[in-house]
């Protein structure tokens, strides 16, 4: 409640001293008296309007404090509500009142002032609903304003941590896949044994490398993707093909770690393959996406967490860009459309991403 406007040293000095005058041109028009502005414009009735705005105005504040802290708008909002409207339109009659009647009687010795005092009462409690209607208009904001940000935080916390989850994961399978092949290699052949664990530790670092990094070029996933193609293909006895497609220019777009790892991964482990029956995978770009294809022979036992992988993977690349992951899947075959970023997501993309958040 601090920040609110009321609480500001440069509005509690200014605005009193503004507004009082506007009250003095408005008693003036009042008692048809405007023609002579020139004449009494440093008169005492300016200084007398420029202490009462200031006395309702603080008195006012004040009275918000109070109210703040012992019935606050949590509590009850329409009691809240009508309350503050009563003590302030009580202490705008208080204010008014006292002021305008020591003005009078102590200072200009007059005992008849009820024109003046009905005027001056009637201005400052227009003045004290506007005051009134202001603060709540500026707390209720503010407090949209909260909401609104903490609910983009949680969203963006929660997108963060999808996106870590994307790219921190390393399937357990090709652990106690590849040691299960290890173990057959080491007995046939240690040179194929030595040269199967450089390739699988190439792939392991590659998941360290990018452990932290949001975005990686496509050309060194590409590369990371032909090392875990080597080590399962000393398990499928080579029948693992991967057909890339790319121009240089098209090898240095951006997409997320572990992206192609996780879809190749997911074609393998989810395909019956043999040697008659090879898993051919083909990739290519087509309109700034990086497509995958592949035929599709659905093992009867599927992966459990394949389609939870694949819905994180769908929601961290809508924090970078619009255009959506895409899997589409016919009888005989599968496609999966990869969105490439540019160097740095556009900020106009980012932007409206966080508008359909925060609709959610």
């Amino acid at each position: 409640m601090k920040r609110l406007f009321i609480h500001s040293p440069l509005f509690r000095i200014v605005c009193p001293l503004v507004y009082g005058v506007v009250v003095y041109l408005l008693v003036l028009l009042v008692f048809d008296t405007i023609s002579q502005l020139s004449e009494n414009f440093f008169s005492q009735e300016v200084l007398l309007c420029i202490i009462l705005t200031y006395l309702l105005s603080e008195s006012l504040r004040l009275m918000i404090i109070l109210l703040d802290k012992y019935y606050p708008l949590e509590k009850n909002v329409r009691a809240r509500i009508a309350l503050q409207v009563g003590v302030n339109l009580l202490c705008t009659l208080l204010v008014i009142s006292g002021g305008v009647a020591i003005y009078f009687v102590f200072i200009l010795k007059y005992s008849s002032f009820s024109a003046e005092l009905l005027t001056l009462n009637s201005i400052y409690v227009i003045t004290s609903l506007f005051y009134t209607m202001l603060y709540l208009s500026v707390y209720y904001l503010n407090r949209h304003n909260k909401t609104t940000l903490q609910k983009e935080k949680a969203l963006r916390q929660r997108m963060e941590s999808q996106l870590q989850q994307l790219t921190k994961e390393v399937n357990p399978e090709l652990l106690y896949n590849s040691l299960e092949t290890l173990i057959v290699l080491t007995h046939q052949d240690a040179c194929q044994a030595e040269q199967f664990i450089d390739r699988l530790s190439l792939v392991y670092r590659y998941y360290l490398d990018q452990k932290y990094k949001e975005l990686t070029v496509l050309q060194h996933e590409i590369e990371a993707v032909q090392h875990l193609v080597y080590v399962y293909n000393k398990r499928h006895e080579e029948a693992i093909h991967f057909h890339v497609n790319l121009t240089v220019e098209e090898s240095a777009l951006l997409i997320i770690p572990g992206t192609l790892l996780e879809l190749i991964e997911n074609a393998i482990l989810t395909t019956m393959i043999s040697s008659n029956n090879p898993l051919e995978i083909d990739a290519y770009t087509e309109s700034d996406c990086f497509v995958l294809a592949y035929q599709r022979r659905d093992k009867l036992m599927p992966r459990a967490y394949q389609s939870r992988s694949i819905e994180e993977m769908i929601q961290a690349y809508t924090f970078f860009t619009d255009r959506p992951l895409l899997c589409q899947s016919s009888e005989e075959e599968s496609v999966i459309k990869i969105p490439l970023l540019q160097t740095q997501p556009d900020q106009t993309v980012i932007s409206a991403h966080k508008a359909n958040l925060l609709a959610i």
